[in-house]
């Protein structure tokens, strides 16, 4: 247990915990969220592997690995907090996304998960620039309905407009 994840041994608990008869038997009863708790505490063990894996990775200066990189890591971070929501609502609880993960997943749909129009009239639309990508952060240009010079710089590293 020493070389895994804060998560991972999170999880390891969690799933010593779900395994007592008792817990489980008594969750096993609505079949449905009993899958969905097991898939979510999949998903986020996976998910977790995906983002130690970034990590612990060497500097990529190759554009289409850190394309795959960019975008692979910001839907890895997506998905991992649908898990932990999905999660929790299985077991009757609410689950809100906190400030900072609210941030991570307006970079992710800015960037990679509805980059070419955002919104219905005055869309916006974003794109990752190629010059900007690197293993430690990226950027992506932001443009706002009609405007002719609409470009403007989104950093990733701190998830602000300038």
């Amino acid at each position: 247990m020493a070389d895994q994840t804060t998560v991972q041994q999170l999880g390891w608990c969690l799933r010593n915990v779900l395994n007592d008869p008792v817990v489980r038997d008594r969750l096993m009863q609505d079949a449905r969220r009993w899958r969905q708790l097991c898939s979510s505490m999949d998903v986020i063990d996976d998910t977790d592997s995906a983002i130690a894996a970034y990590l612990g990775s060497p500097p990529i200066e190759d554009i289409g690995q850190l394309y795959l990189l960019a975008y692979g890591l910001l839907q890895v971070l997506f998905v991992q907090q649908h898990a932990v929501r999905h999660g929790s609502e299985a077991v009757g609880l609410q689950y809100q996304f906190p400030e900072q993960l609210m941030a991570v997943r307006k970079t992710r749909n800015n960037a990679i998960g509805h980059s070419t129009k955002r919104g219905n009239r005055e869309s916006e639309s974003f794109g990752v620039v190629k010059v900007s990508l690197s293993h430690e952060d990226s950027r992506s240009i932001r443009s706002i309905g009609r405007s002719q010079m609409p470009f403007g710089r989104y950093d990733s590293g701190n998830s602000s407009m300038y």
